[in-house]
């Protein structure tokens, strides 16, 4: 495969997170490899490209309540796994973690397309999509408004608000806020819009503890440094050089391709190798 076509390629893989991010805000990267449909080394080459461009930036979470919910979904997936379908209440109460956290897990779940909700009476399939944008549009009219107060203001169960405020959630649009980190304080969550900042025209991409310590600009100059001291690299040859680890490795490289600096390519073998552009 010639450079051009994997430099090419770099550039479409920066299209397809470009498009996800556009539509989702800030998501994580397992997500944005399922929605772009990429494999996480393309779709790190591709978050490189865009960040040289200035149109991405990363940001890590902490311990916003994002974080909580998405543990809260893994935690309920689970339970589903080893036990198959069940009740709304009944997966709340077996999955040991406060209902509401619960509900918004399923609805995380259901957003990524690995869960289905149905009615008991009737086996049709829960809205959770509709519901989601019925939050949506009282959350964007209001600015800020307390979890208790969306099931009234938007005619939809306490259980399927939830839902869609985990949909929403995973989404990265909704932000929910706990006045206090001890819940069982009786604080009453309030949910607020996280909307992407298009002043800029900058995305962001949420990073839980990933490549932490160098950004990407600075892992492109350890990977430039690297080819411009031994000439040719393989993958696996440059990732012991630089000591980077893989996804900053692969930002760094989508970088550098941004700026017309690397020459890529695959041997016989189907190695991938590298060099900086004029280099012998």
């Amino acid at each position: 495969m010639s450079t051009d076509v994997v430099v090419n390629n770099m550039g479409t893989a920066a299209g397809a997170v470009w498009e996800v991010l556009a539509a989702n805000g800030p998501v994580a990267l397992d997500w944005l490899c399922r929605a772009a449909r990429l494999s996480e080394s393309d779709a790190n080459r591709g978050i490189g490209w865009l960040a040289r461009e200035g149109k991405l930036s990363l940001e890590r979470r902490g311990h916003r309540r994002e974080v909580r919910v998405s543990k809260a979904a893994e935690r309920v997936r689970q339970l589903l796994l080893s036990r198959g379908p069940m009740l709304l209440v009944r997966a709340t109460q077996a999955a040991a973690i406060p209902e509401d956290l619960a509900q918004q897990g399923l609805g995380w779940l259901a957003r990524e397309g690995r869960i289905e909700l149905n009615r008991v009476a009737d086996g049709r399939k829960v809205e959770v999509g509709r519901a989601a944008a019925a939050v949506w549009q009282l959350v964007r009219s209001r600015g800020t408004v307390a979890r208790r107060d969306i099931p009234r203001a938007t005619g939809l169960t306490p259980g399927l608000a939830n839902a869609a405020i985990g949909w929403l959630v995973r989404e990265g649009k909704l932000v929910v806020e706990d006045r206090c980190e001890d819940r069982s304080a009786g604080s009453e969550p309030a949910v607020r819009a996280a909307l992407p900042s298009p002043a800029d025209g900058t995305l962001t991409l949420e990073e839980k503890g990933r490549g932490t310590g160098v950004p990407i600009g600075e892992a492109a100059g350890v990977i430039w440094r690297a080819l411009d001291l031994q000439g040719y690299l393989t993958a696996e040859e440059l990732s012991l050089e630089t000591g980077l680890a893989e996804d900053r490795l692969n930002q760094g490289i989508g970088w550098l391709a941004r700026e017309g600096k690397l020459s890529v390519g695959r041997d016989r073998k189907g190695q991938e190798w590298f060099r900086l552009n004029g280099a012998c």
